[in-house]
């Protein structure tokens, strides 16, 4: 019936920690945007494209995941990957419907590609098609499905002069 006591074991307890990756930017994007992940907590950190800061600036599609390590040397993923997707810019063709070089009063017909909108410089018409009938160097800028904005190649337009007639 003896009873007796033993020396008390002091035990740490760290909570469960998620980190999470907050996001400066849109997850999707057009080339040449970017966005910033950041994780606001923790004493390191590990993502998985080897970077050790922070944040990140993502540049391209891809899957994005944060170890970090805390004060207490606990190390922790984060709760959700970020998935982003940088989408290309659009490469508008411009095709003619005939020679892009006529004489006065004639005339051709521009056509980009497909596209969600169109501007073309430098009349600053916004329909698909234009007729051209004066020269000039013609562009059209368009808008995908994305919001991503690409330029065509430019076609140069010569109308040339009717000869003038000998009495």
């Amino acid at each position: 019936g003896c009873v007796g006591t033993s020396d008390g074991i002091e035990i740490d307890f760290h909570p469960i920690f998620i980190p999470e990756i907050e996001v400066d930017g849109n997850t999707a994007f057009c080339e040449g945007e970017e966005a910033i992940l950041t994780v606001l907590e923790g004493e390191s950190f590990v993502w998985s494209t080897g970077d050790t800061t922070q944040s990140i600036t993502v540049t391209e599609s891809g899957t994005y995941s944060v170890y970090i390590v805390d004060q207490n040397g606990c190390e922790y993923a984060a709760h959700d990957a970020v998935e982003v997707t940088v989408n290309p810019l659009p490469e508008p063709t411009v095709t003619a419907d005939g020679p892009i070089e006529f004489c006065q009063e004639g005339s051709v017909v521009l056509t980009s590609s497909e596209a969600e909108s169109y501007f073309w410089a430098p009349n600053g018409e916004i329909t698909q098609s234009i007729t051209v009938t004066e020269s000039g160097v013609y562009r059209v800028t368009v808008v995908d499905e994305n919001g991503c904005q690409g330029t065509s190649d430019p076609v140069n337009v010569t109308v040339n002069e009717l000869p003038e007639p000998e009495i």
